[in-house]
């Protein structure tokens, strides 16, 4: 199996286990919500990867096997091939599902699990969708809201943690 992946940066390793369009390809081609969060990453020090999920972007595309245990395999392969042992672990939507896979089969491998727009099944997803999708029409239709990307949480807790690693002695608030 080829999986095409990216690796920007220098830091301390954050893997996106790829959402079902593929995260390299999206950076690719210029994807502003992958390409910008992505820089933005590697500016503050991060070492970021991404990459194509199996039947996407320049991965393999002639796949039969699109199961969450394949793309568990994907991401294994990819870390492996980067010789990461510890990283931080992001993923959204599809990905997060991968994500929390991979966290559970490889727990001493993931310092930190960041997940945005996760699901425990396909028809909670869709409910969860259209609920969300109503709450924020509701919102914009009535007020002058813009909502905002929800990646942002991705470069939040990154800059905490970034920033906790930077002070000697800083300790987490209960």
């Amino acid at each position: 199996m080829r999986i095409a992946y990216i690796s920007l940066g220098d830091g301390f390793p954050l893997v996106f286990a790829s959402n079902i369009f593929g995260e390299a390809n999206g950076y690719r081609i210029g994807w502003p919500q992958t390409r910008e969060i992505t820089d933005r990453l590697v500016g503050l020090g991060w070492r970021v990867v991404r990459y194509d999920v199996r039947g996407m972007g320049l991965s393999e595309r002639d796949v039969l096997d699109l199961s969450l245990e394949g793309r568990v395999r994907d991401l294994t392969a990819v870390v492996g091939h980067l010789g990461l042992d510890r990283f931080a672990l992001g993923g959204l939507d599809v990905g997060a599902a991968t994500a929390v896979a991979y966290a559970v089969q490889h727990p001493a491998s993931v310092s930190h699990l960041i997940l945005l727009s996760p699901w425990a099944s396909g028809a909670h997803y869709l409910y969860q969708n259209r609920y969300v999708g109503s709450l924020i029409h509701a919102a914009t239709r009535n007020a002058s809201v813009n909502p905002t990307n929800g990646m942002s949480a991705i470069i939040n807790a990154a800059t905490t943690h970034r920033i906790r690693r930077r002070l000697p002695g800083s300790r987490r608030r209960a």
